[in-house]
């Protein structure tokens, strides 16, 4: 981004709502670490439900790339109620070059887990990824470079261009990504793709978008790139290779329910914001 664009960011998020709890947590803590934790440049939230076959693979590939970058970089793991052990084996990866920390989060869905982590992370770069690493973890090259360039929002995406699937999703799930985005594409203007599991932001744009989420489920990433829209944040996807892989829990007929009600309920948000606006400026005026 240009110091023009970057600018325009900046007064977006000034002139976006008050942050709410979300923001509240991270003054409290802004700068501060636990006792036996160093400052880091990035945080990186894992939610992990019962993940204790694939969480170490995965972890050991993440810490060993992020031990490689220029910065520094901790990983949070969110434990969602896991009756395995999930958190156990997310522990055992804690090392001195890229710390895990391990959270509990007894709100089942991956929006409430996600939450949770970002409540936590204090560095100025957050994001979050799936515990099987569908994206994989090199993706984060370009996006810290995007981000150190000043963009508040940078995800990854399996349809823009440059991106390839390298093992593709089931026809059943590629019916129900097909009908999602023609559902939403109104809420998220440009974005091309809101269900990639990979998604990073600065510290300020992580405050204003997670103030108050609604959603927990399948629906929280509609509802965080609906919000940066709304805020006038710039959305900057890159392009992944992604890996489609066993162990989804996509149930269509009561997912597709929910998606509905969370598309529904989001529009309804917009509208009533906007409406909110247009009163302010009346009255201004």
């Amino acid at each position: 981004m240009n110091g023009a664009s970057t600018m325009t960011a900046a007064r977006a998020i000034d002139e976006c709502p008050p942050a709410g709890r979300f923001a509240a947590h991270r003054a409290a803590e802004n700068g501060a670490c636990r006792p036996d934790e160093r400052p880091v440049q990035l945080e990186l939230v894992i939610p992990a439900l019962n993940e204790e076959l694939r969480l170490g693979p995965s972890l050991a590939a993440v810490c060993k790339h992020l031990a490689t970058l220029s910065f520094s970089a901790r990983v949070l793991v969110v434990d969602n109620g896991s009756v395995d052990a999930t958190a156990e084996t997310a522990a055992a990866a804690d090392s001195a070059a890229v710390p895990v920390r391990v959270i509990g989060c007894r709100d089942r869905g991956k929006g409430a887990a996600v939450w949770a982590g970002m409540q936590a992370a204090r560095a100025r770069w957050v994001g979050f990824c799936d515990a099987d690493l569908a994206t994989p973890i090199d993706t984060l090259d370009e996006v810290a470079a995007r981000l150190a360039d000043g963009a508040p929002v940078v995800i990854g995406s399996r349809r823009c261009t440059g991106a390839s699937y390298t093992h593709k999703q089931p026809a059943v799930r590629r019916a129900g990504g097909w009908a999602f985005r023609r559902l939403s594409r109104d809420l998220v203007p440009g974005v091309a793709d809101t269900q990639c599991g990979f998604k990073f932001f600065t510290a300020d744009a992580a405050a204003v978008l997670f103030r108050d989420i609604g959603s927990d489920g399948f629906s929280f990433d509609l509802e965080l790139l609906a919000r940066a829209a709304q805020c006038g944040l710039p959305v900057i996807e890159v392009p992944v290779a992604w890996t489609d892989r066993d162990g989804s829990s996509l149930r269509p007929v009561e997912h597709g329910r929910e998606v509905l009600r969370e598309v529904r309920r989001l529009r309804r948000l917009a509208a009533t914001e906007e409406s909110a606006d247009h009163r302010a400026g009346a009255a201004a005026a």
